[in-house]
């Protein structure tokens, strides 16, 4: 794994060694959920709710090999990591798919109700933006403003960048963001 760079979530199985799973990542998300009698890796919790709600984090730059009763988690160097679990307190039917088939599919349909909700809370009566002083503030003294996405959401601040005079548009990369600004705010 040293010899991988930039953002991944790994989860590898060995067909000689279909009981164990090895796991890594780096800047992405993934998660370990810790079930009775099994060990499972998702992006998020939501989607493994329906099997636990006990989950382990893995951090950066961290491996883990997970077998059905057993998460075994290490720095990059070999050296183990101990990591308690922590509880999801949500019901199920908050990730609930209805009768979609995918997340993607059903956030990508619930977007006019997100918006419609953003508008709400940063328009008033008359159409005009209401965004907070200290963040219009933040704004104002900036010489630099980045967008840092990845995906979907590069792809919105494409769209967003056009609206900035003098916007820095990079791949979700934040621990390499040059600092080409006097005053940014990221």
């Amino acid at each position: 794994m040293q010899l991988v760079d930039g953002s991944y979530a790994f989860a590898l199985a060995d067909r000689d060694d279909g009981d164990t799973l090895y796991v890594a990542k780096n800047k992405s998300p993934l998660l370990i959920g810790v079930g009775d009698g099994f060990n499972a890796v998702g992006s998020d919790a939501l989607a493994l709710l329906d099997r636990t709600h006990e989950f382990m984090e893995i951090h950066d730059q961290e491996l883990a090999v997970l077998t059905a009763d057993n998460v075994q988690l290490m720095t990059m160097d070999g050296d183990l990591v101990v990591r308690d679990t922590f509880t999801v307190d949500v019901s199920e039917g908050d990730g609930d798919l209805g009768a979609y088939p995918f997340h993607m599919l059903k956030e990508i349909d619930e977007q006019p109700v997100v918006m419609r909700r953003l508008l709400a809370a940063y328009l008033d009566e008359n159409g005009t933006v209401n965004l907070p002083d200290n963040l219009l503030q933040a704004l104002a003294e900036a010489d630099q403003l980045y967008f840092v996405a990845a995906g979907t959401s590069y792809h919105a601040s494409m769209v967003g960048a056009a609206s900035w005079r003098s916007t820095h548009i990079r791949q979700r990369t934040p621990t390499w963001l040059p600092s080409l600004a006097t005053t940014s705010h990221c």
